[in-house]
């Protein structure tokens, strides 16, 4: 009569600490003022063709990324944020589009941590499940902290525009885990999208990709750029470079727009300046 017992206390135990472990983290947006944003002013050496799938791909809004948590808390677990491209039909690409680099943004990152870009050949047609991904190029490197500020990472792999769609992922590193690192939040804005933005976190029950829309976070548009050379086709626009970099900033911390009232600024000094005299 004590075996059933026991074993029921120890399967009520277990069921409790599957509870805890799953109510210790959530889905977050970063501590960062809401509305505070960064826009880039050096745009990084291009590659032949670009895709995006941002209305603005220069701007970064705080507030708008979403990554799993330590509840009461901002320590993020590991994250895992997707782009899913359509190649001929979204960015009229044809023939093998091969992956040079991608810029990205960081929204705040803080503390010793890797950074980890991938990219994936999806069949047209199939679900975006980890399942179904065939990786092509992976590149990880040591990531500097950073608050609202652009990056380029050099990453690899080559997928067929007819037959297969692109999946760019960005994955941080699980700092409950190391002990290393405080957080990460990718870049993102609120700015207007042409495709979903995914994020997988096992750590917070999403195990595959999702759409932020559809766990309530709509307005977390990530910030990707993917600088690639295809065989025929402009995609979204034209580079001169070779996209390479591992972790090189691709921006200064300005922005463009202070920049523009600066030389306003001076011209209509200058102007006055001259009319005096």
């Amino acid at each position: 009569m004590l075996k059933p017992k026991c074993s029921t206390v120890l399967v009520a135990l277990l069921v409790l600490c599957v509870s805890v472990s799953v109510a210790q983290t959530s889905l977050s947006t970063s501590p960062l003022t809401p509305g505070s944003f960064a826009v880039r002013d050096v745009i990084h050496p291009l590659a032949p063709q670009q895709i995006s799938q941002s209305v603005d791909s220069n701007t970064l809004v705080a507030g708008t990324s979403v990554a799993c948590v330590g509840t009461g808390g901002s320590i993020t677990t590991d994250n895992h944020w997707w782009r899913l491209f359509d190649l001929d039909d979204d960015h009229a690409l044809t023939g093998a589009l091969t992956v040079e680099s991608v810029d990205y943004g960081i929204e705040t990152s803080t503390g010793l941590q890797t950074l980890t870009a991938a990219t994936y050949c999806l069949d047209e047609g199939l679900p975006l499940l980890l399942a179904f991904l065939t990786l092509v190029g992976v590149n990880t490197v040591d990531h500097p902290d950073a608050e609202l500020e652009f990056f380029n990472i050099a990453v690899g792999g080559a997928c067929d525009t007819a037959t297969q769609d692109l999946a760019m992922e960005m994955s941080s590193e699980d700092c409950l885990e190391s002990g290393t690192c405080l957080q990460m939040f990718i870049g993102a804005n609120d700015l207007g999208q042409t495709g979903p933005s995914y994020l997988s976190a096992e750590d917070c029950a999403l195990p595959d990709p999702v759409d932020g829309a559809d766990f309530g976070f709509p307005d977390m548009h990530l910030v990707y750029v993917v600088n690639g050379d295809a065989e025929s086709g402009t995609g979204d626009g034209a580079g001169d470079g070779n996209g390479d970099g591992d972790g090189v900033p691709a921006a200064t911390g300005i922005g463009m727009l202070p920049m523009i009232l600066v030389l306003l600024g001076s011209s209509a000094y200058f102007l006055r300046r001259r009319a005096r005299s």
